[in-house]
């Protein structure tokens, strides 16, 4: 199912693979699912590593409510360029 993974690994195991230099906060899981805060791996701008703790989910910035994000965690190639959702994402990459 691609609403839902598991994160298994122990910090050391996170560490190493992502060559963070200290130890993540997060919580082991077998069903992470949209709208809750999961381990992120996020790189600076002087290519180290941090680990962060983030919401699964796109909420868009018109959206008025950020529950959207719980529903927003894919996008259909057919329709990506007429979703407003999406438009920025569009925009950026062309």
């Amino acid at each position: 199912m691609c609403g839902r993974y598991d994160l298994t690994a122990n910090a050391e195991q996170i560490i190493e693979y992502f060559a963070l230099r200290r130890a993540p906060k997060y919580e082991r899981s077998y069903n992470i699912a949209p709208g809750r805060k999961i381990l992120t791996i996020v790189e600076r701008e002087d290519g180290s590593r941090k680990g962060a703790n983030l919401y699964w989910g796109l909420v868009p910035s018109w959206a008025k409510d950020v529950k959207i994000g719980w529903k927003l965690i894919n996008a259909r190639k057919e329709t990506v360029r007429e979703k407003p959702e999406n438009f920025k994402l569009v925009v950026a990459s062309t």
